[in-house]
């Protein structure tokens, strides 16, 4: 019982390592004061997310009779889903990583204490949580009133629906790793998850932008929803039995109380038993010609060839950059924002804007602009060629001591950043020219726009990223991680594009000849750029890499 208390206590604490000023944690700021800043944003952002969804639920169905069953297990099935799908990498993590485990084979430790110690430190750790649940009896209260049995049970039951499907979860994936061979396919898990990662999001920035309330096709959507939803809750049974218990009379209360403890204790012993016998033994890879087979390929070199340099290093990079989801997953979350963004904007535009003057010469340079400017601001945020000399990791000492000719080097790495950002550029142009109606000359326009601000983020992607390249990576997930210099990068990005609205609009206003001069101010200035942070990217190649 002392090993569990301990590996329990520090597990909770191992969570909680991001808000210690002491501790680093991955895919945050250096800057302790920028994490707290990002936790508050990150926070609020969930806190609306949740109270949007809750208060709508509320509306719906607290007015019914009984409605309080339904509103609260909506509740456990809203934790029960974001567990499901945002907790799966976690575990995998800090479960079943051999790095993490290995140190504990050597103690004198079960197998099932560190495993349940793992468990319970994890799931004590969402007493965050209990932020989501301050919200949601807010508005239970706010609407059917105080009620002190209501918040006795809820804090009671709390963590009886984070602790079931945690558990469920967790003791899933440890029979699938035991009994069969997926843990030698964990990117292709890792994979999917990033793809029901895009969706969500996708989904989410849909309906910020386009929820007209109560009257809108929206709307409807999201009544729909919910009423599948309410079917769908029964099977989550710990949500169930969660909203039973904060309904009905108090001996109702106290028996459905009773009900989720004794599912829990059950499902915590078997837990127990089940890692004792199999928890070791689902680590690591069963199968050692693929160890063999992974070793070899570890050891393929590329050739170098004077004469092909910059085809070499780009095909390398191009190979890199595509073998992980993860190197190119914040390009696809831009592009799914700024999709979104472009439809809604363009369909609010495209209803007050004539033909005619969608189709002039100054309609086809505004969606030469816009394109990028959107570009801009999405491509200084999620391009390719930031991270693109820490991508090779420990092999970037072949960089620093083979004859490679730095200009040729500055080209390849440019060529295969812009190279891999046309097809999304493609795509985004395709999807906005049709559900806008731009028109074809529009749409190429439009595509032309984002591949200028995708090749001038480029080059300014490689400048910055010679300024800090990181090559003792564990994960891939480090090298998106921000700081106070990324930070200020995107900051100057965003003073960058006001500049080049807020010329072209006082060129427009203040001269008769601001439809030629301001669109010839636009192009200059992009061309002046592209050349000043080419020279500086060039010399910062010449020079050699020493930050490292």
């Amino acid at each position: 019982m002392n090993n569990l208390k301990t590996i329990t206590k520090y597990t909770f604490k191992e969570q909680f390592f991001p808000y210690y000023p002491n501790k680093k944690a991955m895919n945050m700021p250096n800057s302790y004061v920028l994490r707290i800043l990002y936790f508050i944003g990150l926070y609020g952002l969930l806190s609306y997310v949740v109270y949007s969804f809750m208060r709508a639920i509320g509306t719906l169905y607290l007015p019914l009779p009984n409605g309080e069953t339904m509103y609260f297990a909506f509740f456990g099935t809203l934790l029960t889903i974001s567990i499901i799908v945002f907790y799966i990498p976690r575990i995998l993590s800090d479960f079943f990583s051999d790095t993490k485990i290995n140190i504990y084979k050597t103690l004198p430790i079960k197998e099932s204490e560190l495993f349940m110690g793992k468990l319970l430190g994890s799931v004590l750790s969402f007493v965050d949580y209990l932020l989501f649940f301050i919200i949601g009896i807010y508005i239970y209260f706010s609407i059917k009133g105080f009620d002190i049995s209501v918040l006795f049970f809820g804090i009671l039951n709390f963590f009886t629906i984070i602790l079931i499907p945690y558990s469920l979860l967790t003791g899933l994936i440890l029979i699938i790793m035991r009994f069969t061979s997926v843990g030698n396919h964990r990117k292709t898990l890792k994979n999917i998850g990033y793809i029901i990662l895009f969706a969500i999001i996708g989904a989410y920035y849909y309906f910020a932008f386009n929820f007209k309330g109560n009257s809108g096709k929206e709307s409807q959507i999201f009544t729909t929803a919910t009423s599948a939803l309410a079917n769908f809750s029964n099977a989550f049974f710990n949500a169930k039995f969660y909203g039973l218990s904060l309904s009905g009379t108090l001996g109702q209360k106290i028996t459905y109380s009773l009900i989720l403890r004794a599912i829990t204790i059950a499902i915590t012993f078997i837990m127990y038993k089940l890692s004792g016998k199999f928890y070791y033994k689902s680590l690591g890879e069963k199968d050692e010609e693929t160890k063999v087979k992974k070793k070899e390929n570890t050891n393929k070199s590329t050739s170098f060839v004077p004469k092909s340099q910059v085809y070499a290093i780009a095909k390398r990079d191009i190979k890199n950059l595509t073998s992980n989801i993860v190197f190119f997953s914040q390009a696809v979350m831009m592009v799914i924002i700024f999709v979104v963004m472009g439809l809604s904007v363009g369909k609010s535009l495209g209803s007050e804007i004539s033909k005619n003057d969608l189709y002039s010469l100054t309609g086809r340079f505004w969606s030469f602009f816009a394109g990028i400017i959107f570009g801009i601001l999405m491509w200084m945020n999620g391009g390719f060629a930031n991270s693109s000399l820490s991508r090779e990791h420990k092999s970037f000492y072949l960089f620093q001591s083979l004859p490679i000719d730095p200009k040729k080097h500055f080209l390849a790495r440019l060529c295969s950043s812009f190279i891999l950002c046309l097809p999304f550029n493609l795509v985004m142009s395709i999807l906005i020219t049709v559900f806008v109606g731009l028109g074809i000359a529009n749409g190429i326009l439009l595509f032309l726009g984002f591949s200028v601000a995708s090749l001038l983020a480029a080059i300014v992607g490689l400048y910055t990223g010679s300024k800090k390249i990181i090559i003792n990576w564990t994960k891939p997930e480090e090298l998106s991680k921000g700081g106070l210099r990324n930070f200020i990068y995107y900051i100057l990005s965003l003073i960058y594009v006001g500049l080049l609205i807020g010329l072209y609009i006082l060129l427009m206003n203040i001269s008769s000849m601001g439809e030629i001069l301001g669109p010839i101010l636009i192009i200059s200035l992009l061309i002046v750029s592209c050349l000043l942070f080419y020279k500086l990217a060039l010399n910062s190649y010449k020079n050699g890499f020493y930050d490292l």
